[in-house]
């Protein structure tokens, strides 16, 4: 099992496309890869460093997308259209609704979540299960409504906020939580 996590950790630290900007799937698996290989494996090798180098590498990487990716929101925020064409950049023509997609792992990294410790179930009462609303379903419905202008959008129920985010940066909308 070691041997085979090594291997895809080889294949994806040498993938030519690897820090691609839009790339954040290829480096969510590759990321999750290292992990579990380091927490089967305790010893100190010349692979163990160049796992922790690559690993830095990476979240560095995803840390300088996100925040110029930020940057270039802010600079536009008076227009959506340019904000949706900086997001959009990050979206695939085989994305769909059901798989998780580079924008969604952009918006993740801008709201410094990690969805998954987020999902994970806690043995209370007090548990309500979160699912994050895919981008491109909230970016559909933008479609859908059009330019909303001044009207008021109230999202009950709104978990960490991705669907407010998304329409108020895109539609000029106001949004309550």
């Amino acid at each position: 099992m070691i041997e085979k996590i090594r291997e895809e950790i080889k294949l994806l630290g040498q993938h030519p496309e690897l820090l691609f900007e839009k790339n954040f799937l290829l480096r969510k698996r590759l990321l999750e890869s290292i992990s579990i290989f380091e927490s089967a494996n305790n010893s100190e090798s010349q692979l163990t460093q160049e796992l922790s180098a690559l690993k830095l590498k990476v979240t560095e990487r995803n840390e300088s997308i996100v925040g110029y990716t930020l940057k270039k929101l802010r600079n536009s925020a008076e227009d959506p259209l340019k904000c949706k064409s900086i997001l959009f950049q990050f979206l695939d023509r085989e994305d769909n609704r059901f798989k998780e997609s580079n924008l969604d792992l952009l918006i993740d990294e801008m709201f410094k979540v990690d969805i998954d410790s987020v999902r994970r179930p806690k043995r209370n009462l007090d548990y309500i299960h979160l699912e994050r609303t895919p981008a491109i379903v909230v970016l559909e419905a933008i479609d859908h409504l059009g330019n909303m202008g001044e009207k008021i959008l109230y999202d009950l129920g709104s978990g960490l906020g991705h669907v407010l985010f998304f329409f108020s940066l895109l539609t000029q909308c106001k949004v309550l939580v």
